[in-house]
């Protein structure tokens, strides 16, 4: 089951369902804001309710990593999975304790392989936990294992199906019964819950927000493994779709560099370039006026006396 959600056929008594899905929401709304011990509080009230539901210790184990506690964060994954062995999140949470914080990719792979036998996988969702598992075979130094993952992962095809339904088709409900088993696929990602309705303009935007994402993950994990040539080709793919993504033109721009393609390198490099000076700064970058106010107030109060010298004179210089 995904976050807050329940199943209201095994409601036990009236409210039951909203009042759970409620202190989820809230306690990760919480954690968001980083007031912990209030998350923790959601925690304990929608344990009360449910008790053996995973949900909540999946919340509780994403507290304690946020409280710099990466042990009890995996406990907490681990008294999930025993609570609900066929639920996707703890195994992956696992898998991403034991590989950013633990430095243990080897553990992270165990996870990572036990989440792969689940039966009720979407195909982004196996995409999602194979590239994983690439980049823990790469932490670990296994080049050939890596190679070996992000060559053969089956599910690929609905990637690129669901990159092109992303960038052109308005409504991709429409087109969730194509004949083509990986377009119908990618467009029931992109166009339905899992009750089959149509999903909500920003619920449609997040999910086509995630296959960019994977499919940025997928380029960035085949140049990590030397495989300029693969990388190239899907990231290719990407910009063809979403024209203005910053960050494939960085990558292709990479991969191209890599590949010996001096001058389409260049090219896919200006093109970041422009597409980030067209972008707008954020509301929290500071002004020209303040950065160099800051900087040479840095500088002047340096304790070395040759850097201090740089700011001294009149007028100071521009930074």
């Amino acid at each position: 089951m995904g976050e807050g959600e329940v199943d209201e056929g095994e409601d036990a008594g009236w409210g039951e369902s909203s009042r759970y899905a409620a202190h989820l929401d809230r306690g990760w709304a919480l954690l968001d804001r980083g007031e912990l011990e209030a998350a923790r509080t959601s925690v304990q009230h929608a344990q009360t309710v449910r008790p053996d539901e995973p949900d909540a210790t999946v919340l509780l184990g994403a507290i304690a990593l946020a409280e710099g506690n990466p042990t009890e964060s995996l406990r907490c994954y681990d008294r999930a999975i025993e609570l609900d062995a066929e639920y996707l999140e703890p195994y992956a949470a696992a898998a991403a304790v034991c590989l950013y914080d633990l430095e243990d990719p080897g553990r992270a792979l165990r996870y990572l392989g036990d989440a792969l036998d689940l039966e009720s996988l979407a195909a982004l969702e196996r995409i999602d936990l194979q590239l994983l598992a690439a980049e823990c075979e790469l932490a670990a130094d296994e080049l050939a294992a890596a190679r070996e993952r992000l060559a053969s992962i089956p599910e690929l095809a609905v990637l690129d199906a669901a990159l092109e339904i992303a960038a052109t088709v308005a409504d991709p409900a429409a087109v969730a019964s194509d004949e083509d088993e990986a377009r119908a696929a990618a467009a029931e990602y992109l166009g339905l819950d899992p009750d089959g309705e149509p999903l909500e303009d920003d619920e449609r935007t997040d999910r086509a927000e995630r296959v960019v994402g994977l499919a940025l993950r997928l380029g960035q994990l085949r140049l990590d493994a030397d495989e300029a040539a693969l990388a190239v080709t899907s990231l290719q793919k990407l910009v063809e779709h979403f024209a203005r993504d910053i960050d494939a033109w960085q990558l292709l721009s990479e991969g191209l560099f890599r590949l010996g393609n001096v001058t389409s390198a260049a090219q896919a490099g200006l093109r970041a370039l422009e597409l980030d000076g067209e972008s707008p700064l954020p509301s929290w970058v500071p002004t020209p006026a303040v950065v160099h106010r800051r900087v040479v107030n840095i500088l002047s109060n340096c304790p070395e006396a040759r850097i201090r010298a740089l700011v001294e004179r009149d007028p100071p210089p521009a930074i």
